[in-house]
């Protein structure tokens, strides 16, 4: 995806949609200039997953090739089908047509995205909430940036409940999402973005030594697995999961 332009460090979070006292992403940035907007524009999401799915195959056809086998890519390779699963699952949901009108409206109307939304680039004091680091700004689908936000802090939740009805509670009170971006953040979701992230982390790396820290990461994406499907249960965000899951128990059992 091309690097967005890069604006003032910081911010002031305003505009009609405004912010939320969550510090959750609901601005609504003046009109951007019709020209130049295809150098900054974002790979549509059926793009980015299929991109990200022949990652994944490519790694683990690596792996495979390699006689001695490294404590990190053993246990990646045990827990690849399951993972790979929910990317192919998510990317069959991505082909849907009205994620594909949801994209190329949000190039048409020029929506800007920060690219890299989350709590580090929050800033919260008495004067306001400022946001920080625009060096990923694109045009796109904003629920992309939503979904960034809202899947780093629940990773440290443990997907909590709670955290997740009331992040979604604030955020459809100041800005409430149509159908299709309801489908873009559960597609979004719904798609096994660290298990992908340590897979491109490695491939990009010395294969001779895997960091133990590493390896732990995949340990604790695999223990955090179970948690998401609970939370995905969960009758609050219910219609954020539901579709996706039978989609991929569908896919499963035409695996088998």
């Amino acid at each position: 995806m091309a690097r967005g332009p890069r604006v003032r460090g910081a911010e002031p979070f305003r505009g009609g949609g405004g912010g939320t006292d969550a510090g959750l992403p609901a601005p609504e940035f003046p009109d951007s200039p019709k020209e130049g907007r295809e150098n900054f524009r974002e790979e549509s999401l059926e793009e980015e997953l299929t991109r990200k799915n022949a990652e994944l195959k490519r790694v683990r056809k690596f792996m495979r090739s390699r006689r001695r086998k490294t404590e990190f890519e053993q246990e990646f390779l045990n827990h690849f089908e399951g993972f790979y699963g929910e990317a192919e699952a998510a990317l069959e949901a991505a082909r849907s047509r009205g994620l594909r009108v949801l994209y190329e409206k949000s190039l048409a109307e020029g929506w800007l995205c920060h690219g890299d939304y989350n709590q580090h680039h929050v800033l919260l004091s008495r004067e306001g909430t400022a946001i920080t680091d625009f060096g990923r700004c694109h045009f796109g689908v904003q629920t992309g940036d939503l979904a960034h936000f809202f899947r780093k802090i629940l990773e440290k939740q443990n997907w909590d409940k709670v955290y997740g009805n009331a992040m979604l509670r604030e955020y459809g009170r100041v800005r409430p999402l149509s159908g299709e971006e309801q489908e873009d953040l559960r597609v979004r979701l719904s798609y096994p973005e660290k298990f992908w992230k340590l897979a491109d982390h490695y491939y990009g790396s010395r294969k001779s030594w895997i960091p133990e820290k590493n390896v732990e990461k995949l340990r604790s994406l695999i223990r955090q697995r179970d948690a998401a499907l609970i939370f995905s249960q969960n009758p609050g965000i219910r219609f954020l999961f539901g579709q996706i899951y039978d989609m991929m128990k569908l896919f499963r059992a035409m695996k088998t």
